[in-house]
């Protein structure tokens, strides 16, 4: 039974996106969509509830992304010598 639900964690957590050679996960984007999809889920039903699902999961996996670019563009600056805070 545990490699059964190894191999299910494998499939439940992939890559949703690559933002040049950093990965963002699944699970990352269902932790950041996890509050707004409870809301979503007992505010809409049937085909308008898989559009809303679907639409608030792009908009995670976007805010995901524009974070990373920007993490990506920080560590860029600092390798060129740039003083940037830990805050």
């Amino acid at each position: 039974a545990g490699s059964v639900l190894a191999q299910r964690a494998e499939v439940i957590d992939g890559i949703a996106a690559i933002v040049n050679n950093d990965v963002i996960t699944i699970s990352q984007v269902r932790e950041l969509a996890g509050a707004r999809e409870r809301a979503i889920r007992e505010a809409f039903t049937g085909e308008e509830l898989q559009s809303k699902l679907k639409e608030m999961r792009l908009a995670a996996l976007k805010d995901l992304i524009d974070r990373q670019l920007i993490l990506q563009e920080f560590k860029k600056l600092q390798e060129k010598g740039a003083n940037i805070p830990d805050y």
